[in-house]
């Protein structure tokens, strides 16, 4: 609700109250440069075109952190999330030719502010339970002992949700354990599966062969962690990953190989659609890097 006539806006954020840490007029958390308005939330993530002609994705993670531990706190959670994060940053950001990715990962420890202890007004929806046992969300009943995570809500949902999703860690392990196990979840809810399940388009994503060979690896971060220790994710895993946060979003920014078609199927509509809110005259003709509007 701006004015451009007078250059300010005439009404308060109906949100406002929510984000007490911003001002009740703030647009995109004041970056109006790098990043977009997300149905009145915080960007999930910001795209720049860079002189040079590579394109930068900062991709934000919040991340809200319970300890559902029973037994005596032993452990420093805070340390333990703290050195978990860090690694899970350094895998999800990566350089691939003209493509950027650089993630951060925010969070909180059961509603509280890390820094100063303080509860928060708006916990973050995305949840990661550290317990004793891993539970089945969909049964209530407790998994094997073997079993060191899980992703899933309440349904039993397991992959993607990147907004409200659950994912756990079973406590008890080496921090390194920890860690890995922490990242690996996470790239759940970010979208990607195990290798066995991962199926990629060779033709815009390149070879199949050094595809599958690179996510099989086991220094990738999807190989189930009794067969692996590897914390590598592939440009194929990130690409996969900023479709997921699109599919949370109302719009897709196109990377190269992408076509119309393809990507009306990836969000469940049809070319024609696209093409009318858009104003695509050449369905054929999509700009590499350019905002296709879903909704």
């Amino acid at each position: 609700m701006y004015s451009p006539r007078v250059g300010r806006f005439f009404a308060v954020d109906p949100l406002a109250a929510k984000y007490p840490w911003n001002s009740s007029y703030a647009f995109s958390e004041n970056r109006v440069i790098n990043a977009v308005e997300l149905e009145g939330l915080e960007a999930s993530y910001t795209v720049s075109h860079l002189k040079n002609g590579t394109i930068l994705y900062e991709i934000t993670i919040d991340i809200n952190i319970i300890d559902a531990t029973q037994m005596p706190r032993i452990h420093n959670l805070k340390n333990i999330v703290q050195f978990s994060s860090s690694q899970a940053e350094f895998s999800f950001s990566l350089y691939d030719g003209n493509i950027t990715y650089l993630t951060t990962i925010n969070y909180q420890i059961e509603g509280r502010d890390p820094k100063t202890n303080n509860y928060v007004s708006r916990p973050y929806s995305l949840v990661m339970e550290y317990t004793d046992q891993v539970i089945d969300k969909s049964t209530g009943i407790p998994e094997s002992r073997t079993t060191i995570g899980r992703t899933g809500d309440s349904n039993g949902n397991d992959i993607g949700g990147t907004q409200t999703n659950v994912f756990q860690v079973r406590s008890n392990m080496p921090i390194s354990k920890t860690s890995r196990t922490f990242g690996h979840e996470l790239a759940h809810v970010l979208g990607l599966r195990h290798p066995k399940n991962e199926i990629h388009n060779s033709k815009e994503q390149g070879s199949t062969l050094s595809i599958t060979s690179a996510i099989n690896s086991p220094n990738n971060l999807l190989r189930q962690s009794r067969w692996g220790s590897g914390t590598d994710i592939t440009p194929q895993q990130m690409y996969k990953i900023i479709t997921e946060i699109s599919i949370d979003r109302n719009s897709y920014t196109v990377i190269k190989g992408d076509t119309l078609s393809g990507i009306a199927k990836r969000f469940n509509t049809t070319t024609e659609k696209l093409a009318k809110i858009n104003k695509i005259e050449d369905v054929n003709k999509i700009q590499y890097g350019s905002e296709i509007k879903i909704k």
